[in-house]
């Protein structure tokens, strides 16, 4: 025979298949008040799915207990007859979730050339006034070739030159990035310092400091690429600077630097600085390569 012990209570579970268990409770067991408490625990918690028979035979007391056909329901009711009833909760009506825009970086261009690898040199060119950051590659051997060109989300402070610290300009001219300018815990998901202020900043008295490429769209002087943006950025960045390349050049013009927009612009304040810029812009056209550049006098010498 099968069954379980309970203190004092032998259960016979074989009639359990014929939906019946019998409780044969001995006059000894009922005289313990330890034991009849024991009893009375099991009566009230574990046994409501059941309904109660109890008999007298040879002085002992047998209990029989019809399962009932809905357990669940029957407990539901007699536990509820239990409980004291209480006010209901007040309904909560839930909150729609505040939904963060979302900022999607669009790429204006995809070179038809293979992605850069390990032992490439990289150079970046940005066109404020198109919005846009071209990365080129060059392998060993070989003229630069274009990887892939994306939208600027944002910069600040228009055309020109930055020339004082807080003025959230971005500036134009020509820089550089190395390692350790690479911060991966940046407030704007990743960022890069571009080198402001360089030789020819310095050398015209120019203020300010820690400009960067990063993500996020937002700008108080730097370039913001939006975080997807500045991940693929970041990251050819960081490949090149680890296998081999010392320095990765930036050089940020106003504008797509061809004839015909130099003369649309010819008219402004910046339009002698300009002038010192396009000669850089030309070389690279003509013979992919990035030029050498060097400030003499306090102005650009290119090479």
């Amino acid at each position: 025979m099968t069954g379980r012990f309970v203190p004092g209570i032998w259960l016979n579970t074989m009639a359990i298949k014929f939906n019946r268990i019998i409780f044969i409770i001995t006059s000894v067991f009922l005289s313990s008040p330890s034991s009849a408490a024991v009893f009375n625990y099991y009566m009230d918690k574990q046994l409501l799915e059941y309904r109660l028979k109890p008999r007298i035979i040879n002085n002992d007391l047998v209990i029989e207990a019809d399962l009932l056909t809905d357990p669940e329901d029957d407990r539901a009711e007699q536990q509820q007859q239990l409980i004291i009833e209480k006010p209901p909760l007040p309904v909560v009506k839930p909150q729609p979730a505040v939904k963060k825009p979302k900022i999607v970086q669009k790429v204006a261009t995809i070179s038809t050339a293979n992605e850069p690898v390990p032992g490439d040199n990289l150079y970046l060119r940005l066109f404020k006034q198109e919005g846009l950051l071209e990365l080129w590659y060059q392998r060993k051997g070989r003229n630069f070739q274009l990887y892939k060109t994306w939208e600027i989300c944002t910069f600040s402070g228009g055309l020109g030159p930055k020339k004082v610290a807080g003025d959230e300009k971005s500036p134009e001219g020509f820089y550089a990035t190395r390692k350790n300018m690479l911060n991966p815990n940046s407030r704007y998901h990743l960022s890069f310092n571009i080198g402001y202020p360089n030789a020819y900043d310095r050398a015209n008295g120019y203020t300010g400091s820690y400009i960067m490429i990063h993500g996020d769209c937002k700008s108080i002087g730097c370039y913001a690429m939006t975080d997807l943006g500045i991940e693929e950025i970041y990251a050819l960045v960081s490949q090149a600077l680890g296998s081999g390349q010392s320095q990765i050049p930036i050089h940020i013009f106003p504008f797509i630097m061809e004839d015909a927009n130099m003369e649309k612009y010819k008219d402004s304040a910046h339009y002698a600085f300009w002038k010192e810029l396009k000669p850089a812009y030309d070389v690279f056209q003509s013979q992919r390569r990035v030029p050498n550049i060097s400030v003499q006098g306090r102005k650009y010498v290119v090479r």
